[in-house]
């Protein structure tokens, strides 16, 4: 029985996350054409940059309380009875002729009519802040730091899905790679079939030879199919990744390389403590602390506005009801601070978490940095330690079938000979992918995916 075990259990990985698309006239995809993929195409960025619209409208409306604010009031009022001035009976007396004649007249007036029991009125009434506590530039200040935490946040989604989708990039040509080789062991196979039959009828080896071959077929043939239709759900998962649909067909230009480090741990080190926009989030969310601390503080003092009013329309109202008025308000909270000062020992407090959480991240992100670092130098060294012993496997393969074909030597050491070069040649593919993937998360911890794009390209070039 072939020892498949390495083999299968890659099959199990690539499945997980990669993609293979072969069709006709399919589109081609280069390592450099998934930022911009990403960016454009896939979904978590999309729904990532509709925050950043609703950030900017929240500063827009933070910036218009600055503006004259203009109403329309209009009341209906209906009181229980007409307001009526009843004028009590007065009595006029005259003194004619010197003083010795007094005439004396009653007179009893009717009410007079002051209000009608319904009336109407409309006012436009303009206010203009002109002291408000802080609250208005503290609002702004919110609001763009709210802006700012959204362009951060769609950027950290963008780096995260772009590292996503290189790795399953790679996983895709890792896919494509391992099937060739299955393809040619089973060519290989079927040639040493073919010559074992010769073999047989000549008398040279047993017939149990060519059954050990031909279980050694059907395992490679099982292992074939399932690696098949792992492609297929790696394509779906690819599609997915780029914003393809599932019926869109691409190829893919970038081979699988081993791409070079370029920098020491220390640079890395200190491109996650400037890039990562973690740090960035954490600034923003601070700014935003700091504003609600002032507007709660601003609540607690006078407020002071212009005001203006303009009669529009009006029925059944007072003759002495006027057109216009102007004037300036102020309104002074007295039991604002029951509330208030809660408030800003809550925004203290949340402070004090942010200055936590920006300790943490400075402690703990050059530690992801150096274990990401020191694992893709540990698979650099055993990817090369297993290039080197690869000829040496080919030339044990070589000789095992030399000596079979001679008729010294048995199927069962051709049979391991060729597993295990083919073996080495999957676990060197495995461990170049493995390599590539812990790399692409090293530059996604030290603050951009986008100069892996860079270092592969150079890798490119330097392959001719």
């Amino acid at each position: 029985m072939w020892p498949w075990n390495g083999v299968r259990g890659f099959i199990v990985l690539f499945g997980a996350g990669g993609m293979l698309m072969a069709a006709e006239a399919a589109r081609a995809v280069a390592v450099t054409d998934i930022p911009g993929l990403v960016r454009v195409s896939n979904r978590d960025v999309m729904v990532a940059s509709t925050e950043i619209e609703s950030a900017e409208n929240e500063i827009k409306i933070a910036r218009a309380r600055y503006l004259p604010n203009i109403e329309l009031k209009s009341t209906y009022t209906r009181l229980d009875k007409d307001v009526v001035l009843d004028i009590p009976s007065q009595r006029i007396e005259k003194q004619i002729l010197n003083g010795s004649v007094t005439i004396g007249l009653d007179v009893d007036p009717p009410p007079v009519e002051i209000q009608k029991k319904d009336m109407m009125m409309s006012n436009l009434v303009l206010t203009q802040p002109l002291f408000t506590g802080g609250r208005i530039t503290a609002g702004l200040d919110a609001a763009e730091a709210g802006l700012n935490i959204a362009r951060a946040e769609a950027e950290q989604t963008y780096r995260e899905r772009l590292a996503e989708s290189l790795i399953r990039y790679f996983q895709v040509q890792l896919a494509g790679d391992v099937l060739t080789t299955l393809r040619k062991i089973e060519l290989e196979l079927n040639n040493i079939a073919a010559t074992a039959e010769a073999a047989v009828k000549t008398g040279a080896v047993a017939k149990f030879a060519t059954m050990q071959i031909k279980v050694a077929q059907v395992d490679l043939s099982a292992r074939i199919k399932e690696a098949e239709a792992s492609q297929k759900l790696a394509t779906l998962a690819f599609k997915d990744s780029i914003g393809f649909d599932a019926m869109q067909t691409a190829s893919f230009d970038s081979p699988l390389l081993k791409v070079d480090m370029k920098h020491g741990l220390d640079v890395f080190k200190t491109k996650a403590l400037s890039e990562r926009t973690e740090f960035k989030i954490l600034d923003a969310k601070g700014t935003q602390v700091a504003a609600l601390k002032s507007a709660k503080a601003g609540e607690m003092l006078p407020t002071m506005f212009l005001f203006g009013t303009y009669n529009v329309a009006r029925e059944n109202l007072p003759i002495f009801t006027p057109k216009w008025a102007a004037g300036v308000g102020l309104n002074v909270p007295i039991t604002a601070g029951l509330t208030q000062v809660p408030e800003m020992r809550r925004a203290a407090q949340l402070a004090a978490k942010v200055e936590i959480l920006r300790a943490k991240a400075r402690a703990q992100i050059p530690l992801q940095v150096e274990q990401l670092f020191d694992h893709c130098q540990a698979l650099r060294g055993a990817l090369e330690t297993l290039e080197a012993n690869q000829g040496l496997a080919a030339e044990v393969q070589r000789l095992a079938e030399a000596r079979f074909k001679a008729g010294t030597g048995s199927a069962v050491e051709v049979l391991k000979a060729n597993a295990d070069n083919q073996t080495a040649q999957v676990r060197r593919l495995m461990l170049l992918e493995e390599y590539n993937r812990h790399l692409i998360e090293l530059f996604q911890a030290s603050g951009s995916v986008d100069y892996y794009v860079a270092s592969y390209q150079d890798a490119q070039k330097s392959r001719g």
